[in-house]
């Protein structure tokens, strides 16, 4: 049994990931807050849906495997520490066409992580637990990947960098070599990051400079 925690475009993505490495269909139990395949983007026919309170109620001694596919940094940890204590396993998605160092202990990916096809990592390379890579995104030689990490697309995170838990790196966003990024940023598409960044907040621009909330 596959269950696929999140609503939208991430888990109709991940369903495809799941079909291409498994060469077949994937047959897969759709769990969301509000199960409404209408309001939700995906057709019934992808599969089952159960409300998320339901799925854990049930099937938490269920032998399982579960995904969760949610772009939010925020939404994902949430959702992991309820299920955490579940019977279920999960499992890092690469796929084939992602590029891994894949010699033993050459990089480390952590359960739960979802790496998409086009994304480029090197080695020495430490990702944690559900952290995403989304296409066309790049981790150089020594980076460490905090858990909930979302990498948005043409995302590049340079050898050696440090990215703390739950930030979220938007699409084209820059983060040059040895650069420290605390947990729970959120760096905006296009942004630069040319320096340490030692507390959480939204920053923007080149160089990437924290954004004042407006009073």
């Amino acid at each position: 049994m596959k269950l696929i925690f999140g609503a939208g475009g991430v888990p109709s993505e991940l369903m495809w990931l799941l079909a291409q490495e498994s060469a077949r269909s994937c047959e897969c139990i759709f769990v969301t807050r509000e199960p409404s395949p209408s309001q939700r983007g995906l057709p019934a026919e992808f599969g089952e849906w159960m409300a998320e309170d339901d799925a854990i109620s049930r099937l938490s001694d269920v032998d399982a495997e579960a995904y969760i596919a949610v772009g939010d940094c925020r939404i994902r940890q949430r959702i992991h520490e309820r299920v955490r204590h579940a019977r279920w396993r999960f499992p890092a998605v690469t796929h084939a066409r992602a590029s891994l160092d894949s010699r033993p202990g050459a990089a480390l990916v952590g359960d739960g992580s979802i790496i998409y096809p086009m994304a480029s990592l090197t080695t020495g390379i430490k990702l944690g637990e559900f952290v995403q890579v989304n296409p066309g995104s790049t981790i150089g030689h020594g980076a460490q990947v905090g858990d909930y990490v979302t990498a948005c697309p043409g995302a590049h995170i340079s050898g050696d960098a440090r990215i703390g838990a739950g930030t979220f790196v938007g699409a084209g966003c820059v983060i040059l070599e040895g650069v420290r990024v605390a947990s729970g940023c959120v760096l905006g598409a296009g942004a630069v990051v040319t320096r340490d960044i030692d507390e959480a907040g939204t920053w923007i621009g080149v160089p990437a400079r924290r954004q004042t909330p407006r009073a």
